[in-house]
């Protein structure tokens, strides 16, 4: 099956922006957090992939009680703390058993709360006894800020604005800084409502594509703890911005993708992960059969062993998945 037309037509529009140690899976929370900043650099006339690497975790536990998506929830502290007047989410961190299907990884928005009970729509029910983190989600504001004070190229449309990408109801979304309205809007309703308090799911990365206008380099800090446990990602047909939840590099050949992807003999039947490195976009495949040998490989180049090409921390991942509805999971690097 050949690359769909909207494909080449999304990742032409990007390219246009831009001219104009072994791993282990850890099944348990660490005894302690590791808290930091990392900062990643947006220049100009380039499109930068980003990953939410740090977050604020306000809460910890263990899942006592499942009924459908309400979690009964025993925590530190002892009282939930108010997780609705911000929008926040539960990651399922480890997992007490380990046959069969289980939530360990998943991340889903915090939409009710009652005391202890909380609704969150996991893909995956987690067991009694998987210990979870709450925290609290990126907004467009918290990211950019309400007016914008990060310094992104505005303007009265999209067609002269920076825009940022992100991945919203299985859709890549953009979104800008209106300078005549002085607020965020989408692209595709640029006189519709504020886009402010607009949320960056929880397994979400961006892609902020910079035009040749405005201040040269951009430094966006993340600040917050690292968010424990591996993570998964549901993607589905299309194109799915990933997040990269972690400050270690790691590789190709080391992340487990190959296990989710779909293969095959050349990028037209096999899934596509998009890395980006100082603005270009490369994509790689994992070449299961035909001349060159099998193993990730670039489009393009199908002979040359890529599994040594890194994912870098801050760097989210674009994936093109051919057909149907996946779920990637990526093992944390250096757990113990």
């Amino acid at each position: 099956m050949k690359i769909q037309k909207r494909t080449l037509m999304i990742l032409a529009a990007f390219a246009l922006l831009g001219s104009a140690k072994a791993l282990a899976q850890a099944d348990m929370l660490p005894v302690s957090r590791t808290a930091g900043v990392l900062t990643v650099e947006l220049p100009r006339s380039k499109s930068t992939l980003v990953a939410l690497t740090n977050a604020k975790i306000v809460a910890s536990g263990t899942v006592d009680a499942v009924n459908g998506s309400v979690l009964t929830l025993s925590s530190s502290p002892a009282v939930l703390p108010d997780v609705l007047t911000q929008p926040h989410a539960i990651k399922i961190v480890s997992r007490a058993n380990t046959t069969g299907n289980n939530a360990y990884g998943l991340s889903a928005t915090i939409t009710a709360q009652t005391s202890q009970n909380v609704t969150a729509a996991l893909s995956v029910a987690p067991n009694i006894g998987d210990q979870y983190v709450i925290f609290t989600l990126t907004t467009i504001s918290s990211l950019f800020g309400a007016t914008n004070t990060i310094g992104l190229t505005s303007g009265n449309t999209a067609a002269t604005a920076d825009i940022v990408y992100l991945t919203l109801g299985g859709n890549l979304t953009g979104i800008f800084y209106n300078s005549a309205a002085s607020k965020w809007r989408l692209v595709s309703d640029p006189e519709g409502a504020d886009q402010n308090a607009t949320v960056v799911p929880p397994d979400s990365g961006l892609l902020v594509a910079r035009r040749d206008a405005g201040s040269a380099q951009i430094f966006l800090p993340l600040r917050g703890d690292a968010l424990p446990g591996r993570h998964v990602v549901n993607v589905t047909t299309g194109f799915t911005i990933a997040n990269n939840p972690f400050m270690v590099p790691t590789t190709l050949g080391s992340s487990g993708l190959q296990q989710f992807m779909s293969g095959g003999s050349g990028p037209g039947t096999a899934d596509v992960v998009y890395l980006e490195s100082n603005g270009v976009l490369k994509g790689y495949f994992f070449k299961t059969s035909g001349l060159g040998g099998t193993g990730w490989r670039t489009l393009g180049d199908s002979s040359t062993n890529q599994s040594a090409v890194v994912i870098n921390p801050g760097k989210a991942m674009l994936f093109k998945e051919q057909a149907g509805d996946v779920r990637f999971a990526l093992p944390e690097p250096l757990a113990n």
